[in-house]
């Protein structure tokens, strides 16, 4: 995550991408980029302006921003509730959360040294019971999250540096044994985390967005929501991989949908994955929703085809 933040205005700006090495197995890349339909994994850059009034996104892959309202991404919304909201991108600490300054109040420094210019070096030992702060929800499932079972876990490492006037310029944590074993991210042993701040005073975030906005409440769709013809792409901004954008077919777009259909739920999902596909026909994709009253209801399979095969990664 890189970008700026203004703490009197309550907003920032974050341009956020991941280097996932090329052999990085599947359901790595699925935990933390999340899923789309049609895609193994959503998108790897994007960038993110939040304030209190709203939070814009725009794909690095995608010509437009998506506007959404706090009514679209609070945790009571019909709409757009997930298990990973875009509210989570709110910090309560700062104008962006998931960074390292949404921890930090719950640090406790133990011992101090002065640096360069007039600053300090602190070393201090951060609760584990910070550490979901920093996560979006959906990744609580992969963590070693705080409990009877961790609770015996030493505190982590945390140093943190000021400069002389006080103004946190670093702050970084590494902590042993953070995921879970049985999660899609047991393969890793250590968790790093590093921030920087720096251009104290410097021009502040601008909410403006050059080209195309979307609305939400207009565009962002479940996928099983489009109209037979309708165009979509996947880039959402959220980690849904029910979400879509609806946009106009006389432009680039991912997919086209060709239709809905009830299918009877098969004894397990492979199962019913395999009748939507049947439903759908060959070449053609299929998605489908578990019901919303009970497991043996019909669920509804969308069929599209996927118009353009990859995007910029």
């Amino acid at each position: 995550m890189t970008g700026s933040l203004d703490f009197a205005g309550d907003r920032g700006r974050t341009e956020v991408a991941w280097v996932l090495p090329a052999k990085t197995p599947g359901k790595v890349r699925t935990a933390v980029l999340g899923s789309t339909p049609a895609l193994e994994d959503g998108e790897t850059s994007g960038t993110y302006l939040v304030d209190r009034q709203r939070i814009r996104y725009r794909a690095a892959s995608s010509p437009y921003w998506i506007d959404y309202a706090p009514e679209d991404t609070s945790k009571g919304s019909a709409r757009f509730t997930n298990n990973d909201p875009l509210e989570f991108l709110r910090g309560s600490e700062s104008p962006v959360g998931g960074t390292l300054l949404e921890a930090l109040t719950a640090g406790k420094a133990t011992s101090h040294r002065e640096a360069p210019a007039g600053g300090r070096a602190y070393r201090a030992e951060l609760s584990d019971s910070a550490l979901p702060l920093l996560f979006p929800p959906d990744l609580h499932s992969h963590i070693v999250l705080p409990g009877p079972s961790a609770s015996l876990r030493p505190p982590v490492p945390l140093t943190v540096e000021v400069d002389a006037q006080g103004r946190i310029t670093r702050a970084a944590i590494t902590v042993k044994d953070a995921f879970r074993e049985d999660g899609d991210l047991a393969g890793f042993t250590t968790l790093t985390m590093d921030l920087s701040l720096g251009g104290h005073g410097s021009d502040m975030p601008s909410p403006a967005t050059s080209g195309r906005v979307l609305k939400a409440t207009d565009a962002v769709r479940d996928i099983g929501e489009v109209r037979k013809g309708g165009c979509i792409d996947f880039a959402t901004g959220q980690r849904s991989s029910r979400q879509v954008v609806k946009v106009p077919c006389s432009g680039p777009h991912d997919a086209r949908v060709l239709g809905q259909h009830q299918v009877a739920p098969g004894k397990d999902d492979a199962a019913t994955q395999a009748r939507s596909w049947a439903v759908c026909g060959p070449g053609v994709w299929a998605w489908w929703a578990p019901p919303k009253d009970g497991t043996g209801s019909d669920v509804r399979t969308t069929c599209y085809e996927v118009t353009r095969q990859t995007r910029a990664q």
